[in-house]
């Protein structure tokens, strides 16, 4: 019994079988123009044939980027390699140990944000040269501000006023951020710069840095995420007060930590 289904269904094997044929018919009798086209019409080669390679310029950058990855360069090598135009013996230069804060200092001149990213991969830099390096607006450099061991609390609340929550956020884990500093964090991401942050990153981390002020503790304990309020209840700052509230509190893994810190 022929149903509209089977009718559709012998219509489309029929016209599948239609193109198939057509397809190599047609593919078979103009394949030689289509080979001629190409022929004729070759996108140009970026180098002529005939020109040799050049080996001698390859060899020189690699011998110069061995040279900036030896631990035995010295500063005086390494001053002459940050003058190279290749972008990534810079690099290399101000990762080196034995680059002096001159050479940092020249290399930050040529406004690259792949160097400074690479010279904040330094663990010795000096908050002169972090505070140098704060001009550069992309987030990812000032997240590795934000993050660095050497960043001052100074250098840590110009970060808060950036519009990323990451680098604030950074910010607030940061060992060396203040009491000032991580108020300040709390509040940057706030419309009227009074109420807590909105993101839950920021608030989870400034309730549990050591250096919090008790009075941001106290308001982060009513706060709608329970993680935000597990933190609050273990971190030393806390007061008796606040700490016994959260002994109430609806959660149980917040009950359980703020009675663990009680004992």
């Amino acid at each position: 019994m022929l149903t509209r289904k089977n009718i559709l269904f012998a219509i489309l094997i029929v016209c599948a079988a239609t193109f198939i044929y057509n397809f190599k018919t047609y593919s078979k009798k103009y394949r030689h123009l289509f080979n001629s086209y190409y022929t004729h019409h070759k996108p140009p080669r970026r180098v002529p044939p005939g020109t040799p390679f050049p080996i001698e310029r390859e060899k020189e950058v690699i011998d110069k980027i061995h040279l900036a990855q030896n631990p035995q360069t010295s500063a005086e090598q390494l001053a002459q390699l940050a003058q190279e135009e290749d972008t990534f013996v810079q690099q290399l230069v101000a990762r080196h140990p034995n680059s002096t804060e001159n050479i940092l200092k020249a290399l930050l001149d040529k406004k690259d944000k792949h160097i400074a990213q690479s010279i904040l991969m330094r663990p010795n830099l000096s908050t002169k040269m972090l505070s140098q390096l704060v001009n550069f607006r992309e987030e990812y450099i000032q997240q590795l501000i934000a993050r660095h061991p050497n960043t001052s609390p100074e250098i840590l609340t110009k970060l808060c006023s950036y519009p990323s929550f990451r680098v604030v956020w950074e910010v607030a884990c940061n060992p060396n951020s203040t009491s000032i500093v991580l108020t300040e964090a709390i509040r940057s991401n706030s419309p009227d710069g009074q109420k807590l942050s909105q993101f839950i990153e920021v608030r989870r981390a400034v309730a549990r840095h050591s250096q919090t002020d008790p009075q941001i503790l106290t308001e982060l304990a009513s706060d709608s995420e329970w993680q935000v309020r597990d933190q609050v209840a273990s971190n030393p700052n806390t007061t008796v007060e606040t700490r016994t509230l959260l002994t109430k509190d609806e959660n149980e893994y917040v009950r359980q930590t703020a009675l663990a810190k009680q004992k």
